[in-house]
């Protein structure tokens, strides 16, 4: 089996530094962490009955940040040369053809 590659003009592509614009969505890559702050009261610590917290907030973080595996935009993927096979079918192969045209 042998597969030559088709003759085409040689291009040359020089990777470009991608620039995010303010009108980029940075989900449609990866999603942020949610932060979620809550408001504590007064209270007495529950491992240390000596110890008493003020009034203060709280941050928890609610989801960590992970991957958008599943974007919105159509993704264009970048194929290689294409290629031509130079496999001739086989006598069986065409006479199976045949019968099943008719």
């Amino acid at each position: 089996m042998r597969i030559e590659p088709q003759p085409g003009p040689a291009q040359h592509v020089a990777p470009s530094p991608r620039h995010d614009s303010a009108g980029d969505d940075i989900e449609s890559v990866r999603y942020s962490e949610n932060i979620k702050a809550y408001n504590i009261g007064r209270y007495v610590d529950p491992n240390n009955a000596l110890v008493m917290h003020e009034r203060h907030v709280l941050y928890r973080v609610e989801t960590t940040a992970k991957w958008n595996l599943h974007p919105n935009a159509p993704a264009t993927v970048a194929l290689g040369p294409q290629c031509r096979s130079s496999i001739r079918p086989t006598k069986t192969a065409r006479l199976r053809r045949k019968s099943s045209r008719k």
